[in-house]
C-alpha cells in the first residue's frame, strides 16, 4: 500500500508545477525523511488556519442518543446540493453535534484509535486554552470520539430547507521533541454534498466556498480580518486509490505578516460509494501563544502525504444519515 500511495505521489507531483517554494522533490523529500524517522507523522499549520477549520465543522457539543435508524440502512443516501441560483449567496450553517453515538460513530471511533495509537514518536494528548498538554496521554478509553451533526444551507440568509449529517473528531498529536503538539482532524460527508476538489470563497481565501471542503489550490495573497500580506501556497496532487477511490492530496505553506511560516496536510478521498472523508494534520502553532516570535524551528508535521493518504485509506466505509 505504501509504496503503490509513494509512487502515485512521486508521479503526480513530479508532473504537476509547484506553485511555490514546495517543490515537488523537496516535498517528497520531507516526506521521506519523517518517514524513515518517524513511520508516520503529519504537517502543520497556523493558530488562524486551525481556528477556521474549527470553525468550518469541528466544534464538538453534548447531543441526544442514538434514534436507533441509522442499524436498518444498508445502502448511503443521496443529498444533492441546492441548483446555485444567479446572484444568491449561499452559506452554510454548521450545527451542534446532534446525535452523540450511533453504530456510525462507533465504527468509526473503534477504527481511529489503533490507527492513531500506532504511530511511533507521538502521543495523543489533552490540550487547554493556555497551550499546555493536561493530563496523562490519552487511551483508548479517553480518546476523543466521532460526533455527528446536521449542517444546513442558507441562501440570502434564508434556511433553505437543505440538511446533511457531518461526522467529525479531532484531537492533538505530540509528536517527540515538539514543544506543541499537530491537531489531527477526520471528517466524513454523505455523498451528493459536496463537490471534490478545493475552491476557496471569494470573500474569506482562508475557508473553502459553499460547495467544497478545502480551499483552492495555488497561490493566493490575501486580507485576514482586515490585516493584509497573507499568502498561502498549496501543492494538490489528485490520484486514484487501489480500490478505485478518487484521492486528492494538499500540501499547504501559509506565511503570515512578519513572516512566521506555518503548515498543513489534507487528504481527501471519495470512495465507491460516493461519501467523502478528509483527514487533516494541521501542525504546531510556530510561535508560543501570545506571541509573534517563532519558537519552533520546524513547525512542519510528522506524517508524509503517502502515510496521511495510507491512513485515510485504512479508515472503514460507513452509512452517513
Amino acid at each position: 500500500m505504501t509504496d503503490f500511495i509513494r509512487d502515485a505521489l512521486d508521479r503526480q507531483l513530479d508532473a504537476a508545477a509547484p506553485p511555490s517554494g514546495l517543490t515537488s522533490g523537496g516535498l517528497t523529500h520531507l516526506g521521506r525523511r519523517r518517514v524513515l524517522r518517524k513511520r508516520l507523522g503529519l504537517t502543520g499549520v497556523t493558530a488562524v488556519l486551525l481556528a477556521a477549520a474549527v470553525t468550518g465543522g469541528l466544534a464538538l457539543a453534548p447531543g441526544t442518543p442514538d434514534p436507533g435508524v441509522h442499524a436498518a440502512t444498508t445502502t448511503q443516501a443521496d443529498y444533492p446540493l441546492p441548483v446555485p441560483q444567479p446572484g444568491v449567496e449561499y452559506r452554510w450553517q454548521p450545527g451542534n453535534s446532534d446525535i452523540t453515538e450511533n453504530q456510525a460513530t462507533r465504527e468509526l471511533s473503534a477504527a481511529l484509535w489503533p490507527l492513531i495509537d500506532a504511530v511511533p514518536n507521538a502521543t495523543p494528548v489533552a490540550y487547554d486554552s493556555n497551550g499546555q498538554v493536561v493530563g496523562a496521554p490519552l487511551t483508548a478509553s479517553t480518546f476523543p470520539s466521532f460526533t455527528r451533526r446536521t449542517d444546513r444551507i442558507d441562501a440570502d440568509g434564508v434556511p433553505t430547507g437543505y440538511e446533511r449529517p457531518v461526522y467529525t473528531q479531532f484531537h492533538w498529536l505530540k509528536f517527540d521533541g515538539m514543544i506543541r503538539p499537530d491537531v489531527f482532524s477526520v471528517s466524513y460527508r454523505p455523498k451528493g454534498s459536496y463537490e471534490f476538489g478545493g475552491a476557496s470563497d471569494p470573500d474569506n481565501p482562508t475557508m473553502p466556498d459553499w460547495r467544497h471542503v478545502a480551499e483552492s489550490c495555488g497561490h493566493m495573497e490575501y486580507a485576514f480580518r482586515g490585516e493584509p500580506g497573507w499568502v498561502s501556497d498549496t501543492t494538490c496532487a489528485e490520484l486514484t486509490g487501489p480500490g478505485g477511490e478518487r484521492i486528492m492530496t494538499m500540501g499547504q505553506t501559509t506565511v503570515a505578516p512578519g513572516g512566521i511560516t506555518s503548515y498543513s496536510r489534507s487528504v481527501m478521498i471519495q470512495t465507491p460509494d460516493g461519501n467523502l472523508r478528509l483527514v487533516q494534520d494541521f501542525g504546531p502553532t510556530p510561535t508560543v501563544y501570545g506571541s509573534d516570535t517563532p519558537d519552533i524551528a520546524d513547525p512542519r508535521p510528522g506524517l508524509s502525504l503517502e502515510r496521511l493518504t495510507e491512513l485515510a485509506l485504512a479508515l472503514p466505509a460507513v452509512i452517513l444519515q
